[in-house]
């Protein structure tokens, strides 16, 4: 077919310069930090609406995770936060998020573990 060698040049050429991208940025970046962990969905959903009202800086980096438990496992929902490398505070102290904790955290639960 005419043209299929250039496309999938080109395709190559765009998975090349993303994975360098990626490279560059993880390189760039800190370690994850959990910032919240629940088994609970409805204090996850809390959670997240609690930290987006609060506001997040454009450098860093926030993912919900949902690790799948089993029949013998629970489900664990997690919010983990990365900052770039240089970067001298955390997302609690650089937001004043210190308040945006979920409820088993402030009394000593599973927060943070994972």
């Amino acid at each position: 077919m005419p043209g299929q060698r250039a496309r999938k040049r080109k395709q190559a050429e765009d998975l090349r310069r993303s994975t360098e991208r990626r490279a560059e940025r993880e390189a760039a970046a800190g370690p994850w930090e959990v910032l919240h962990s629940t088994e609970d969905p409805a204090e996850h959903r809390a959670f997240v609406r609690r930290l987006y009202e609060a506001g997040v800086p454009d450098d860093v980096e926030v993912v919900c995770d949902v690790l799948c438990g089993r029949l013998v496992q629970p489900t664990w929902y997690q919010v983990r936060t990365r900052r770039p490398a240089g970067a001298a505070q955390g997302l609690d102290a650089a937001q004043g998020l210190d308040g945006v904790q979920g409820p088993d955290s402030a009394q000593g639960g599973q927060g943070g573990q994972g």
